[in-house]
């Protein structure tokens, strides 16, 4: 199981869109301190047309190497050929081959230039990818993805997504132009740990009957008091036991868990519990925001 986070636009098929989503997903490693620790790459698939041109062209320049390549891409040449590019075994081997930017139709092409001129007037450096392909075939025309500068395991990519103006009438909907990324919450927790960042976590618990309105509105004031801080916060959960609650903050890694019940609620106090040391302490909430940030 991992965790993502995203943004979706919908019903405007002009390049702003695209640089539109991809600004505000930069945007958000850099209020994340990680401005200098991920690049953006992009490309463009092309539309249908284009595509089952480049597709034909692919098919045999792969066809005249098959025997150099992996078992996967393989299986891949009779699915997606496209989806080849994306392997990460053979991509040395696939420096010659033909790119998609030689086939765009002009209307993708157009498409395609308008966004590298949008991302230069916004000031958003980027790299130009002429083998990303993602690997969810619904993408057309611009793809992206963000990676680290840092080596995090077999993938370093931390976000990625595209454009995919098919995909709702796919699902059974209108025509619909769309675009959108993932953030994968995990590897950027990761990444900010791994250069040098405290990654503050806190979970809010509740003590008192499951249910209890006047607490679990207590606690998700809290909650927006500390997201407004730039505290990574989880919670409330006020259907769950306090215990069920400890042991999901447990589970969550969280760093401290801050503890309500009635009668911290009515002395204006929390209970903040250092799920390390496990020690804790009654504090003043209106001293919370301070003492967590002082940690």
């Amino acid at each position: 199981e991992f965790y993502q986070i995203g943004a979706e636009y919908f019903g405007n098929a002009h390049p702003v869109a695209d640089v539109e989503i991809l600004l505000l997903n930069m945007e958000i490693f850099e209020k994340a301190g990680l401005k200098d620790k991920v690049e953006l790459y992009i490309n463009s698939l092309g539309c249908k047309d284009c595509r089952q041109k480049y597709r034909a062209e692919l098919l045999k320049s792969i066809n005249s190497r098959s025997k150099d390549l992996c078992k996967d891409c393989h299986n891949r040449m009779e699915k997606n050929p496209l989806r080849v590019l994306d392997c990460k075994d053979d991509r040395d081997k696939f420096k010659d081959l033909p790119a998609i930017e030689n086939y765009l139709c002009d209307g993708c092409k157009e498409h395609f230039d308008g966004v590298q001129s949008l991302l230069d007037s916004g000031d958003c450096k980027y790299k130009v990818d002429r083998y990303l392909v993602r690997g969810l075939d619904y993408y057309t025309r611009t793809v992206f993805e963000i990676k680290s500068t840092e080596k995090l395991g077999a993938q370093d990519a931390v976000s990625a997504g595209g454009r995919y103006d098919t995909l709702v009438e796919q699902l059974g909907g209108e025509s619909v132009p769309a675009c959108g990324f993932a953030i994968g919450v995990d590897r950027t927790i990761e990444l900010m740990e791994k250069t040098g960042q405290k990654v503050k976590k806190v979970f809010i618990a509740i003590a008192g009957l499951t249910g209890n309105l006047g607490l679990a509105g207590q606690a998700i004031k809290i909650a927006r008091l500390l997201r407004k801080n730039d505290i990574f916060t989880e919670g409330p959960y006020p259907d769950k036991s306090l215990k069920a609650q400890m042991r999901l903050s447990n589970s969550l890694n969280s760093s401290w868990t801050v503890i309500i019940g009635e009668e911290e609620m009515n002395k204006n106090t929390v209970i903040l519990k250092d799920m390390t040391g496990q020690s804790q302490e009654e504090i003043p909430l209106d001293n919370l925001v301070a003492d967590l940030l002082g940690r």
